[in-house]
This record gives C-alpha cells, sequence and structure tokens, in this order.
C-alpha cells in the first residue's frame, strides 16, 4: 500500500543547520560574560562627569571603558592627559565618591 522511503545518511560534506537558540539562553550567555554592575558604573560616571573633571573639560573628556577597577579615559591631546594625571587621585576619590564605593582603583589616559 505505502512504500517506505529509504532514509538517507548523512555525508560528510553535507550542511547541516544548527538549531536555533532561545532568547533566553543567548541572554544569560551574554550577561554572564559582561559584569553588568560595571556597565551600570561607568554610565553613573558619563553623567557625573563634569562632577569629575569640571565642566569645562565635559567635551574634550570622554569615559571609554571600566574594567576591574580601572577606568579608561579618553583625551584629545598629550597637554590634557598631562594635566589630568596630575589630578588622578582627586579624580580617582571624585568618582568613588559619585558611586558611593570604592569601584575605581586607578585611571589610565588614552
Amino acid at each position: 500500500m505505502f512504500e517506505e522511503k529509504p532514509v538517507k545518511k548523512r555525508g560528510k560534506n553535507d550542511i547541516v543547520a544548527p538549531k536555533p537558540t532561545e532568547m533566553k539562553t543567548l541572554l544569560e550567555q551574554y550577561l554572564s560574560k559582561v559584569p553588568f554592575g560595571q556597565i551600570a558604573h561607568l554610565q553613573k560616571l558619563k553623567e557625573r562627569l563634569a562632577d569629575m573633571v569640571g565642566l569645562y573639560l565635559t567635551d574634550k573628556v570622554f569615559l571609554e571603558d571600566l574594567k576591574a577597577g580601572i577606568l579608561i579615559v579618553k583625551v584629545p591631546s598629550s597637554v590634557w592627559k598631562h594635566e589630568l594625571f596630575a589630578q588622578k587621585k582627586a579624580i580617582i576619590g571624585k568618582c568613588n565618591l559619585i558611586l558611593e564605593s570604592p569601584i575605581v582603583k586607578d585611571i589610565r589616559f588614552i
């Protein structure tokens, strides 16, 4: 009555599409790699940049990243880099005061 079709075996060169990954799994993988707290701390520091470096420097300084207690700050010239380096301890103190916790341990100016 019904004919059975033979089952085709996969060869070495056959392309098999991966199964779709659930969104929940993707989010868990992403959030486990990125320390979410550091993202929130960096955002808070960006919002209060004028309190850290002064109103005049807010358009000249850009906070790049915060990783393992090291704040990466991008500055436009070596002159500003030198000036900010001289005020490094004060800026670290202001950062930790804003974050209400001793999170920033060092600053790297690039």
